[in-house]
């Protein structure tokens, strides 16, 4: 599993703070080992176009566009769960 970070995700990811980083980047490294825990904190979502899904880490979300390639996900917005949905 590989995600790839559009600009506009990659800005957001980079205005948390290094603390909160480095918690994503350990969480999404242990998924990526761990097909079984991807799928668990991964599910579809309705009425977010053109994101398809959404990738649970904790209280914070990775709105994804999946497979462009097989196993590549585009992450196209990162943030806390009560900010990313608007």
């Amino acid at each position: 599993m590989k995600l790839i970070f559009t600009h506009t995700a990659e800005k957001q990811f980079k205005k948390l703070s290094t603390e909160v980083q480095d918690y994503l980047k350990s969480k999404i490294r242990e998924y990526q080992r761990k097909e079984a825990l991807f799928e668990k904190h991964l599910k579809a979502r309705q009425n977010l176009e053109p994101a398809t899904h959404r990738l649970k880490v904790g209280n914070y979300r990775f709105l994804l566009e999946l497979e462009i390639e097989p196993s590549t996900h585009r992450v196209l917005k990162v943030g806390h769960r009560k900010n990313v949905y608007k």
